[in-house]
């Protein structure tokens, strides 16, 4: 059997058609790097944002100077106290520009760290019913957040800040203007090579990948000539069982789908790595429970867990595809029902979203990052839906398809013969 898939490999490679949509992939992943890193927010930007502040403040304090002359002799104890204020909230901005400008990431984590503890976070530290940004979730899991950065002196991802971190639990904004500038704020990218990995792994999954690896696999049965006079006809005629070609077909595929993710993995770290930095793989996700709990994993450990369960997702395409490809023994009929199910069975899956129904489903795994970090268990509150349960799921139903594959294959072999 090794010897059919080391000819198996050698027919995926020497794809021409293989080859220019992987051309394709590359210039859409360079594409959406560009994006990422226009639209990453740097040191300079808030340094600039701050000078802003700083000059503004500038010219208030310089009108309050102004007005305390005006009124010399006279004891303005309130407007001496505002003088006062401004001088220090003055003075604690331009430390903030110079700790900015030397990238001391220890003191600008310190002071959100201490503005929190400052505003008495802990107090409202209590499972809420209330929805109105920022709730105490969020106030908490973003001081925590702070604190494992400044522990382990890792660069936050900017802007930092309340406005600038969000929960599933945030609904009410308040207002439209507010909820704009807070989600503009809370919309954030890096362009570091482990962040953008996480960012193209977000935007690849759900639809993107499964689609483009069917269109890239789709002919992998079909061009032997299935139910027809084609090249599997001979290679069954050989020493060769049919369960060993099929196995080999799709080990092929598995294969090359793997190194296909390892390279398109090391060339987005490769690209941030180049025009930023490596990034840093103990940086904190935060994962969801019940009840308004949580905790947080290394980014390291939520890549490795996307990547799992990304490759149980297209294993479970792959079989769609392999039944369908019995079924029609067409390339494009197999594909096109392929991406029809998937595209139409989610849609319908949604209507069953909070049943148990949904979580054990395969399609309702397609949402690989939200699996992950539990989002979409809490949102849903189904405790059923989980990361192993979804590797269960999709491989048991994987299995159940090419198996039917495999006895169609082998009920019209028999038949023939």
């Amino acid at each position: 059997m090794l010897k059919i898939w080391l000819f198996e490999m050698k027919k995926i490679t020497k794809s021409l058609f293989i080859f220019i949509m992987l051309v394709l992939l590359i210039f859409i992943i360079l594409g959406y790097f560009v994006f990422v890193y226009v639209n990453t927010v740097r040191t300079d930007d808030i340094i600039m944002e701050i000078k802003d502040r700083v000059y503004l403040q500038e010219q208030h304090l310089e009108d309050l100077n102004q007005l305390d002359n005006q009124e010399e002799g006279q004891n303005n104890t309130g407007l001496k106290e505002e003088i006062d204020f401004q001088k220090e909230y003055l003075s604690k901005e331009k430390d903030m520009v110079e700790a900015y400008r030397q990238k001391d990431w220890s003191t600008i984590l310190a002071k959100e760290i201490k503005d929190d503890e400052d505003a008495g976070i802990h107090s409202t530290n209590k499972i809420i019913s209330y929805s109105t940004f920022p709730t105490a979730f969020t106030t908490e899991t973003r001081y925590q957040k702070n604190k494992w950065l400044r522990d382990r002196g890792i660069p936050p991802v900017l802007p930092i800040g309340t406005s600038s971190w969000t929960t599933m639990y945030d609904v009410d904004f308040g207002d439209k203007r507010a909820e704009a500038f807070v989600k503009n704020q809370s919309t954030k990218y890096s362009s570091t090579g482990i962040n953008f990995l996480s960012h193209v792994f977000k935007q690849l999954f759900h639809y993107v990948a499964p689609i483009f690896f069917v269109l890239l696999f789709g002919n992998m049965l079909t061009k032997e000539g299935i139910g027809k006079n084609g090249p599997i006809q001979l290679l069954q005629t050989q020493p060769i069982r049919l369960y060993q070609l099929l196995i080999s077909k799709l080990a092929a595929t598995m294969t090359i789908t793997i190194l296909i993710l390892l390279c398109v993995s090391i060339f987005s770290v490769l690209m941030g790595t180049i025009f930023d930095r490596f990034g840093n793989l103990d940086y904190p996700v935060l994962i969801y429970e019940t009840e308004r709990s949580y905790h947080f994993i290394t980014m390291g450990v939520f890549l490795l867990k996307v990547f799992i369960i990304s490759m149980m997702v297209l294993l479970f395409c792959y079989s769609l595809l392999f039944f369908f490809s019995v079924i029609t023994r067409h390339t494009l009929s197999a594909v096109g029902l392929t991406i029809l199910v998937i595209f139409i069975t989610h849609q319908w899956n949604e209507g069953f979203a909070e049943s148990l129904i949904f979580s054990f489903t395969p399609f309702s795994y397609f949402s690989v990052t939200k699996v992950v970090t539990n989002e979409l268990a809490v949102t849903l509150n189904n405790e059923y839906f989980t990361y192993p349960t979804g590797l269960i799921i999709l491989g048991s139903y994987s299995i159940i398809f090419f198996l039917a594959s495999y006895f169609i294959l082998l009920k019209r072999s028999n038949a023939k013969k």
